[in-house]
């Protein structure tokens, strides 16, 4: 259907996340708002429900920061980047110098055993 309208996929997984995080909003709302009345927290005027929305509104949007980042950080980890950067192979050759560092460590490794075996 979106391929219709031509709609980057992109910005139908937006819409579908901003429609998901509806209800998870509404639920953290609800406990923040439970949570602060059992601390004492009134709201029954106008003007104390006004007063009252900083208690709210912070713990809400940190908790909906906090979960974007951590569906921002998911999604990149599968691949929904931003700018996708691309890679090349580059086929890799053992060269000279390969074989000579090689032979280095083997030859201090060799050292450092019969070091330690003429120690015990």
């Amino acid at each position: 259907m979106l391929e219709k309208w031509r709609v980057p996929g992109k910005y139908a997984i937006l819409v579908e996340l901003s429609v998901r995080f509806i209800p998870l909003l509404k639920h953290d709302l609800k406990s923040i708002y439970e949570s602060q009345a059992s601390r004492g927290l009134e709201l029954t005027g106008f003007f104390q429900k006004v007063k009252g929305l900083p208690p709210i509104m912070i713990p809400l949007i940190l908790r909906s920061l906090r979960r974007a980042e951590k569906i921002a950080f998911a999604m990149e980890l599968k691949g929904f980047a931003l700018h996708p950067q691309t890679t090349s192979l580059h086929k890799l050759r053992f060269t000279d110098s390969d074989r000579w560092g090689m032979l280095g460590a083997v030859l201090l490794y060799g050292g450092f055993v019969l070091f330690f075996l003429s120690i015990g």
